[in-house]
């Protein structure tokens, strides 16, 4: 955890990313990078307290066929109070810029510090990538709703005998590929050991787990299904929900009980999830090749889906063929592309006349906003084409030969 960078930080940063850049100048930057770029906090708004120690992690992808080099910066802060960090998903060392390869990704954790005295309300961050050379920039908000600890109820127990502590209504936001997560604590106040079953409810479909909040990877990853606290001591518990991946964005409650006595101890949470778009192109028949005559057109049928939970409202089709061959779609784009719905489209491929024999990669995309899927297509050119075009040039040749004979026959 840190502040916000200082003047020998940010200069420091800079370096880097002159170097990064440097790196990145021996491939081709795609003139059409920022839309292959990819820059998502798992959660974009959460409900936190005064001096609370928050963690949201940060996945950075580049799906395009060139390097990048981004710089991470917040451009935007509650205040000066307020701490923030972004560190190595593997290393403890403050990251303020990374370098992606094509077809790359990272993830790394935003460390986040509520200030003790934090005003309860809504605060926003504003996290700022941007390309080294100036071609793009994304913006990124993260929303936190600080309420007062008066909000909590750490009363809600069974009198004299055991306590919950955990806020009586707390939300998460995110994507339904999401992992949401909300710790509890129970309290054993008597003078014997309790044994505590815990139990929850949760949206038809949805995982719902409890595990452990502290110990080793091991211990933490353990599903647990009852507790057991000895006397004055107490236990966290990490109550873990994973939505249906094609859920329908909304609110949705979830209840967590432990209970150890004539009535249970229990919590209720909110999850709000947001739309997401996903997109995927295959081919219909499932292979990824193809053959074409140079000259001629060759058609490839192709199957566009929606596998999000929101409509896309147009889905563009973008290709990259080599150098003097013509890519054109039917239809050029697709419009309004419900949750699970998959259309069809056709590429047309017309190699130049003078293509040599072999094999030669063309790349499909399905493009929509803040969303890119890609298939590459190897498609061959017979040596038996190539050799019939010889043929016909050489037949050419004999006729305009023999026509030329006859011509000069006839004068003499």
């Amino acid at each position: 955890m840190h502040r916000l960078a200082t003047p020998a930080q940010r200069l420091a940063a800079a370096v880097l990313l002159a170097l990064a850049a440097l790196t990145a100048a021996h491939v081709p930057v795609a003139a059409d990078a920022g839309e292959d770029v990819v820059v998502q906090p798992k959660w974009h708004h959460v409900v936190t307290k005064p001096g609370a120690d928050l963690l949201i992690n940060l996945t950075v992808e580049n799906n395009g066929g060139a390097a990048v080099a981004l710089s991470l910066e917040f451009v935007e802060t509650p205040g000066a109070d307020w701490e923030v960090g972004i560190r190595g998903a593997l290393t403890n060392y403050p990251v303020i810029g990374v370098s992606l390869g094509p077809s790359d990704e990272r993830s790394m954790p935003l460390e986040f510090k509520v200030p003790d005295d934090a005003v309860p309300g809504d605060h926003k961050w504003v996290l700022r990538a941007a390309a080294a050379d100036g071609s793009f920039e994304k913006l990124r908000e993260i929303v936190m709703t600080v309420r007062p600890p008066e909000s909590e109820d750490p009363a809600e127990a069974l009198p004299g005998i055991l306590e919950m502590t955990a806020p009586r209504y707390s939300s998460l936001s995110g994507a339904a590929d999401s992992d949401f997560e909300f710790n509890v604590s129970v309290k054993n106040g008597t003078e014997e050991a309790v044994d505590l079953d815990l139990d929850g409810k949760a949206p038809e479909s949805w995982a719902l787990e409890f595990v452990p909040a502290f110990g080793s990877q091991d211990a933490q990853e353990k599903k647990i299904t009852s507790l057991s606290l000895e006397a004055g001591s107490s236990e966290t518990i990490v109550v873990r929900v994973r939505p249906v991946r094609d859920e329908t964005p909304g609110q949705y409650g979830i209840e967590f009980t432990a209970t150890g006595g004539d009535r249970p101890l229990s919590a209720v949470f909110q999850v709000d999830i947001v739309g997401s778009t996903e997109l995927q192109i295959v081919p219909q028949t499932g292979r990824l090749t193809a053959e074409a005559v140079p000259g001629q057109a060759t058609a490839f049928n192709l199957l566009v889906a929606n596998t999000g939970n929101e409509v896309i409202s147009t889905i563009d089709l973008i290709s990259r063929p080599p150098e003097g061959w013509r890519v054109e779609f039917t239809p050029p784009d697709l419009r309004f592309v419900g949750r699970e719905e998959q259309k069809e489209a056709q590429a047309v491929i017309t190699p130049p006349e003078g293509a040599a024999a072999g094999d030669y990669l063309i790349v499909l995309i399905a493009h929509s906003e803040g969303v890119t899927d890609s298939l590459d297509l190897m498609v061959t050119v017979p040596e038996e084409s190539v050799m019939g075009w010889i043929w016909a040039g050489i037949g050419l040749l004999i006729l305009a030969g023999l026509a030329a004979l006859t011509f000069r026959l006839r004068r003499a």
